[in-house]
């Protein structure tokens, strides 16, 4: 942008207020030329990293923890032994019993895990879940096959011999529990386990991703496929790109109770990650909604606006004339000129201030 001669300021000002040239002092009026270039639309939304996959691996019995093979950080493989417990003071029929209804319920429960994933993928199919959410499906009826081929060998086991915790799939040990008694000490040999009771978290080996709400009042503007820009106060001035991959087929309300605003949630895939970035942090999202690369733009300030259309002042060597404009898509600082105007030509870029009294 540039300063338009104080001539020609003043000639505007003249035009514009009706009043003789000579009475006018001159004031420099900033000026833009018309040129061809990029404009960008994004929606702003605020989004938190994840891992696709994350699965918390319970205890499988009651009784305490015999061994301990992993720990956080480790890389394991699908049915790798975690842990092995040991079921105390239970005698020999009693835990047959047990281990006998542990088949059945080991059984049930890869029954229920297979009717849920069989409607989980229709859905998914249908794009009616993200494809996260049919992941989250199939791991978990992983662990329940996982579950029952140990409760069949539990059937088989005596006492001391104790039960194995395995993986469910391949992927990173996140964390191992704290102790029930001292949240500051992670589980160690020797400490009692109750059956359910977390003890590993594992997440796979999958690149994050990006969860983000999009306000409802965005939705209309929003859809899987587009481009988004990923940035934040951790990633210094470090910027990711990504698309977003899905969009939640339902509208929840905020977390916050004091907004009535509601959200979708996005799943956004990074085409990139860092080695520093980690689970739960939190992200700014920009939507790309349009980008046209080679268009004529001109400041979206130097636009005036009548019932009869818009205009611009065009900046002469001998003066200044009014010229009519075909406008474009805009955002919050440029416009597309699909007519009116040619690249090179001079534009006042800002409204004329008024006349000094």
């Amino acid at each position: 942008m540039k300063q338009a001669n104080l001539a020609t300021a003043a000639g505007i000002l003249c035009i514009l207020s009706g009043i003789g040239c000579s009475a006018e002092k001159p004031v420099a009026v900033p000026t833009a030329v018309v040129h061809y270039g990029a404009l960008r639309t994004v929606v702003p939304e605020t989004g938190v990293l994840e891992l696709p996959n994350v699965v918390t691996v319970p205890a499988t019995l009651t009784g305490n923890i015999v061994q301990l093979y992993a720990s956080a950080g480790a890389h394991v493989t699908r049915g790798q032994a975690l842990a092995r417990l040991v079921q105390i003071g239970t005698a020999p029929a009693e835990q047959s019993l047990a281990a006998q209804s542990a088949v059945a319920k080991a059984a049930a429960a890869v029954r229920e895990e297979t009717r849920s994933l069989i409607s989980d993928t229709y859905l998914y199919e249908h794009e009616g879940i993200a494809r996260d959410v049919l992941m989250h499906s199939r791991a978990r009826l992983e662990q329940a096959r996982i579950s029952y081929e140990e409760a069949r060998k539990e059937l088989h086991l005596l006492q001391n011999d104790g039960s194995l915790v395995r993986a469910p799939f391949d992927g990173t040990v996140e964390s191992t529990a704290a102790h029930p008694n001292d949240e500051l000490r992670p589980i160690e040999q020797g400490d009692p386990v109750t059956a359910g009771q977390p003890l590993f978290t594992i997440a796979t080996h999958d690149d994050f991703v990006v969860r983000a709400r999009i306000n409802e009042q965005d939705l209309s503007v929003i859809k899987p496929g587009q481009r988004v820009i990923v940035s934040g106060e951790d990633f210094g001035d470090r910027i990711l790109a990504g698309r977003i991959v899905a969009l939640a087929p339902i509208v929840r309300r905020s977390d916050d109770p004091s907004s009535t605003a509601r959200h979708a949630l996005a799943t956004i895939r990074l085409n990139k990650c860092f080695s520093f970035m980690r689970d739960g942090m939190a992200v700014d999202v920009d939507v790309i909604t349009h980008d046209e690369r080679h268009v004529l733009t001109i400041p979206l300030s130097a636009v005036r606006h009548t019932i009869h259309g818009s205009y611009v002042f065009n900046v002469r060597k001998n003066g200044v004339d009014r010229a009519n404009v075909t406008l474009g898509t805009r955002n919050d600082t440029k416009v597309v000129v699909q007519a009116g105007l040619h690249a090179g030509d001079s534009i006042i870029a800002d409204p004329i201030p008024p006349p000094s009294p």
